[in-house]
């Protein structure tokens, strides 16, 4: 497989009340090595968990569901060494109706950081992945 695979927690904050699923998963390097730790990205899903019901009430997030008809989304949280891409496999289903898109950050750059810094670094991430999602979705429908 390429270096492009990573593997899914399948943590979930997504409730009858909750529409946004976060959680985070390590790339792998050419050799199937994990470039975090399963503690790692264990961590950082339990932090942007934590940020998804604020998540939920960003701008972006307003436009998301309105542009789609209050579609649900779950975004992973690709963690890799130095790499960054905003938006990576948009468009796959979880297996029933859950519409996930990866978004690939540079971690090594946000792991000595205070947790709540690391927060905000998730929280900005998923508004800049909300923002472009939905204008993708404009852009189709045009």
């Amino acid at each position: 497989m390429s270096s492009g695979s990573v593997l899914r927690l399948q943590v979930t904050v997504t409730t009858d009340q909750h529409w946004l699923k976060l959680d985070a998963g390590s790339e792998y390097d050419e050799e199937w090595k994990r470039y975090f730790s399963l503690r790692e990205e264990e961590r950082v899903t339990e932090l942007a968990e934590a940020t998804a019901a604020d998540a939920e009430l960003l701008d972006s997030a307003l436009r998301w569901r309105s542009v789609t008809g209050g579609q649900r989304l779950w975004i992973v949280l690709v963690l890799h060494n130095e790499r960054s891409r905003l938006i990576r496999a948009p468009g796959q289903t979880d297996g029933g109706s859950m519409q996930f898109v990866e978004t690939v950050l540079p971690w090594t750059r946000f792991i000595d950081v205070a947790p709540d810094q690391e927060q905000r670094i998730i929280v900005e991430r998923v508004e800049q992945v909300l923002d472009e999602m939905a204008r993708r979705v404009l852009d189709w429908s045009k």
